[in-house]
């Protein structure tokens, strides 16, 4: 708390003010302006941004959390979730230091919207990452086929989803409209490839090697002042 350095006059007396006085309360009070409006943009700056919602695995309070964004139809996106990584974030996270939120990025075309859509449904039913392996595992080419109505049903029936009530969510739209809605959002954040990582805000573009994740998981948690876990 600030507080004034002008001394108190005794009580009863007085004094006329003169030039050097009155140049000293201007430039009090300019000061005294400054510092309210620097206080004023410091507590109006938004603040960090948090999480948006997504499916996610690992402990809500790990010390590490890695947003990932990414597009069913991309191959690099495949790997990331089924290569050599996976077995990195599985470990990671099953030891309680990392946690992996998904982010839709749908935009290789109207097939990356129907699968992110399609997982979004899964993820209604509980079933979302047993969705979105199998859409990376039948993963082949862009805007083929691949990801057609049919196609993605069949997916849905092969793990043991309502068909039902899956084909009533791709029906309504709305998890369409907040996959494009989501896409605008990695936008907004400076997203133009896929995968994009956030680790801890750090910024990784691309599929990093087992062995730079690993590090990379580590340098985020001695950041976070946890100690990292092999």
């Amino acid at each position: 708390m600030a507080t004034s350095t002008a001394r108190r006059r005794p009580r009863g007396t007085s004094a006329r003010p003169t030039p050097w006085s009155i140049g000293l309360a201007v430039a009090a009070a300019v000061v005294l302006a400054a510092g309210l409006i620097w206080l004023g943009q410091r507590t109006s700056e938004p603040a960090a941004a948090t999480l948006a919602d997504g499916p996610a695995r690992g402990a809500p309070d790990a010390p590490v959390v890695i947003e990932e964004w990414a597009d069913f139809q991309c191959p690099a996106c495949r790997l990331f979730a089924l290569g050599p990584t996976r077995q990195v974030l599985d470990q990671r996270i099953a030891s309680g230091q990392v946690r992996l939120v998904f982010h839709n990025f749908a935009f290789l075309g109207p097939e990356s919207e129907t699968a992110a859509a399609a997982a979004a449904c899964a993820g209604e039913q509980g079933r979302f990452w047993e969705y979105h392996d199998q859409l990376y595992r039948e993963q082949a080419g862009e805007n083929r086929g691949t990801f057609n109505r049919a196609t993605l049903e069949r997916f849905a029936a092969a793990i043991g989803l309502d068909g039902q009530a899956f084909a009533a969510c791709l029906d309504d739209g709305q998890q369409l409209a907040a996959v494009r809605e989501e896409r605008r959002q990695g936008q907004a954040k400076g997203i133009n490839s896929t995968p994009t990582l956030f680790i801890n805000g750090q910024v990784v573009r691309g599929v990093p090697r087992p062995d730079q994740l690993a590090q990379l998981i580590d340098q985020a948690a001695a950041r976070a002042g946890t100690e990292a876990r092999p």
